[in-house]
């Protein structure tokens, strides 16, 4: 039951449209938008689904629907079991922080931006929901999780039936890092602005973007086609420079914009909803030795801080990795195909909570903390015999639950008005 809620988190009194009714169950209606809201969550998970599959699985969302408001009604009827006010909102509070640690203060910022919401907005919004979760979690720990029972045997038995069928670990390491980039001076950067701006002086005086492209561009493989690189969907480009893009109209050419590893001037050649066609001209800011030098100084002096500090400190204070410093520098599980061989050799050879590097990969130096090694194959009995527990718990948890649904609907109104 708590993996259904934790996929229905909507709010259906944010969906009231002009909407359809599609079921009661005693007073409250259910509408067809918060069976279509959840679909769009299980299309993320498995985007081509068929007619059939499609009308299937909106069955079955609307009767966990029915099944949940079914098991409010029972809690709510129950004095014993109470949510207050202050529990929810600091529920809600933790999952926001939870959600801070995950995808990092800025990410989850230029999200809610994104949504046009703030976090108290955000509360608001997801108050009533929250609630009517709790008040169902409570009923299930008191009325239900009591009555199960996972015997050793049951988990053995479930793992030597299914050994077969459990998918093999891939060998990788769980990691941190620290991101250092190589970054050219202020002076190189400068130079490049002063050359990007003079090629678009040009071009906004009647110049080919064609022949310039060929002259000046330094990305050599899109310049011999004059500059095209085709079609770029939708979501390529970071979301500001995106959004300057789509306001272009065909054959329009943008001012020099600044990316990671130089300026950029490009022409809208064709424009479709979810893709855009364009040509570019490229002014590298390429880094020189001594800039290289200044990058391997730094990461040295972050192995440092992080050794006498702590890694996770060092990564807030020291990576330019915008999606894990806010994190601790929090990478996850690594496979071993995804790592270099020097890279890989030195983890081998150290320990868990081990740092190692600064190694240069991808623009800039990285320093790892070896946080757990994965031997791969099939997991061991003890590595998942928690996890078959919860499994059978969850199963067991369902069974009960249908039992008691039935029970439930025998006493209260429910009507379906589409299948």
């Amino acid at each position: 039951m708590r993996i259904i809620l934790c996929l229905l988190i909507f709010s259906y009194k944010d969906l009231l449209y002009r909407d359809r009714v599609i079921a009661v169950v005693d007073k409250r209606p259910i509408f067809e938008s918060e069976v279509l809201e959840a679909l769009k969550f299980f299309k993320l998970l498995k985007p081509e689904l068929k007619e059939e599959e499609e009308r299937e699985l909106k069955k079955k969302i609307l009767e966990s629907l029915i099944e949940n408001e079914l098991i409010l009604i029972e809690a709510k009827k129950d004095t014993t079991i109470k949510v207050e006010s202050e529990e929810i909102s600091s529920y809600l509070e933790d999952e926001i922080n939870r959600l801070k640690r995950e995808m990092g203060e800025s990410v989850f910022a230029d999200e809610l931006k994104k949504e046009n919401l703030t976090e108290e907005t955000l509360k608001e919004k997801y108050f009533e929901q929250v609630e009517r979760n709790l008040y169902i979690q409570k009923y299930i720990a008191k009325y239900i999780a009591p009555k199960i029972e996972i015997s050793p045997k049951e988990i053995e038995e479930f793992y030597k039936s299914y050994i077969d069928s459990i998918p093999e670990l891939p060998e990788g390491f769980e990691l941190s890092h620290i991101f250092i980039p190589v970054k050219p001076s202020k002076e190189i950067i400068e130079a490049a602005r002063k050359r990007a701006e003079s090629v678009y002086k040009e071009l906004k005086a009647g110049a080919d973007f064609g022949y310039l492209a060929l002259k000046y561009s330094d990305d050599k493989f899109s310049a011999i086609k004059g500059g095209d690189i085709g079609y770029i969907e939708r979501g390529t480009f970071p979301q500001d420079v995106e959004e300057k893009l789509y306001k272009f109209k065909e054959g329009e050419i943008t001012q020099p914009i600044q990316g990671d590893l130089g300026f950029f001037i490009f022409q809208i050649v064709d424009k479709k909803e979810n893709k855009i066609h364009l040509r570019q001209i490229v002014i590298a800011t390429l880094p020189t030795k001594s800039d290289t030098i200044r990058a391997l100084n730094r990461a040295k002096e972050a192995r440092k801080f992080a050794e006498e500090n702590g890694f996770e400190e060092a990564a807030r204070k020291y990576s330019e990795d915008p999606l894990t410093k806010d994190k601790g520098g929090y990478l996850g599980f690594v496979p071993f195909e995804n790592l270099k061989e020097d890279v890989k050799l030195e983890l081998l050879n150290s320990k868990d909570g081990d740092i190692v590097g600064p190694f240069y990969l991808d623009y800039g130096y990285h320093i790892f903390k070896r946080i757990s090694y994965n031997r791969g194959g099939k997991p061991s009995f003890e590595e998942i015999k928690f996890q078959i527990q919860n499994l059978l718990f969850q199963r067991k948890v369902q069974k009960l639950l249908k039992k008691k649904v039935s029970e439930i609907k025998n006493k209260v109104y429910v009507e379906i008005f589409e299948q």
